[in-house]
């Protein structure tokens, strides 16, 4: 009896939870509402049934991870590689490229029927690398836009190293298991979150059935059609990789990016996912405000106030929003004297994790 109370009393705390404004305080007077066991009981309640080897949930437009399991883990990653390969083409190609088709581009696994001797368009080849995931697709694509295959890798790995990829490493365009080819449930997010900014890119993994240069391609992505607001990105599945999806979905103007690598049912991982992010979830505007909790003294002894330009969107759960809070970071400086003038950052807690950070302006404020 003495353990079920507590738990019974948390739960309680979840549900007596409202979606209000977020109340930011500074960081000397945190203020929560809910006792530290309260906050670690419900933060545990109901956890997605995730059959994946390694898994993530996030918020697309802050790139907030709302789960993970073994999301930091190097490992095979099949044909989820064509992110990259498809984002590196489009941003180094052009669409209309006349692609001659060599002989070599013809490889193991699944394929878009490219004729050796034929020329397609470098967008037809997008739309058959990316919805029949067509590996002799990615080694056109890589010959003729790298020059080589393994110039064009060389550029894929040019690409995750300015994303800031840490576990990612190409060895091939096309995701075939091969020693030095790996990424990472958190690095492939972090590569969708980039690739599905570029409006072809996201164009492209959107569509279900097009029609490009005589082609007709019906997109081998399943949410698209099992899932409300689904709009891409990319299956994979090799034996060392298993079967994989990386999924988006967007509602009422927000994006969720769900990754289930590695598992046994990844469509119902990714519903299971995005079911946990829409349903959970709300988008609150996180913003510093011109008031006087925000003052700091200026180089010339007079006072400032620190702001952020804008409102920014981020995903919260209603037991955290009573753990949000501010910490007003200040950099010195001589131009704190001009209105406009960078005054340092403000960083968005949710208990001890930074959930967002923001440069801050500064401006005249008189008593």
């Amino acid at each position: 009896m003495r353990r079920i109370l507590p738990l019974a009393l948390a739960m309680a705390s979840a549900l007596n939870l409202g979606f209000g404004p977020p109340v930011l305080t500074s960081s000397e007077g945190q203020g929560s509402a809910l006792s530290p066991y309260q906050i670690r009981g419900i933060g545990k309640l109901a956890p997605p049934q995730v059959k994946a080897q390694a898994a993530i949930l996030a918020d697309a437009a802050s790139g907030r991870v709302l789960y993970e399991k073994n999301a930091h883990r190097r490992i095979s990653i099949a044909s989820t590689t064509k992110i990259v390969t498809a984002i590196v083409a489009i941003e180094k190609g052009n669409l209309s490229d006349q692609v001659p088709v060599k002989r070599d581009v013809v490889v193991e696994g699944s394929s878009m029927g490219l004729w050796p001797g034929s020329t397609v368009t470098l967008e037809t080849l997008l739309y058959g690398l990316m919805h029949f995931s067509g590996n002799d697709a990615a080694v056109a694509i890589a010959e003729h836009v790298g020059g080589s295959v393994e110039s064009f890798v060389a550029m894929m790995n040019e690409k995750a190293k300015s994303l800031g990829l840490e576990d990612t490493h190409f060895a091939n365009p096309h995701g075939l298991d091969e020693e030095g080819h790996y990424s990472s449930a958190y690095d492939l997010m972090q590569l969708t979150r980039y690739a599905m900014g570029n409006p072809v890119f996201a164009r492209i993994v959107g569509t279900r059935q097009v029609t490009v240069g005589g082609r007709t391609f019906v997109n081998s992505n399943h949410l698209l059609w099992q899932y409300a607001g689904a709009d891409g990105v990319k299956t994979g599945i090799t034996d060392l990789a298993g079967e994989s999806l990386v999924a988006s979905a967007t509602r009422g103007g927000h994006r969720l990016l769900a990754l289930a690598m590695n598992s046994s049912d990844r469509y119902g991982d990714a519903t299971a996912l995005l079911d946990l992010g829409f349903n959970s979830y709300r988008w609150q505007p996180l913003m510093l405000a011109e008031n006087a909790l925000a003052r700091f003294p200026r180089s010339d002894g007079k006072w400032a106030l620190a702001y952020t330009e804008g409102q920014h969107l981020v995903a919260l759960a209603p037991w955290e929003e009573p753990l949000l809070h501010r910490f007003l970071e200040l950099s010195p400086s001589d131009g704190w004297a001009d209105d406009g003038s960078t005054a340092g950052a403000a960083h968005f807690y949710v208990g001890e994790s930074l959930v967002l950070r923001l440069p801050a302006f500064a401006v005249s404020y008189d008593f």
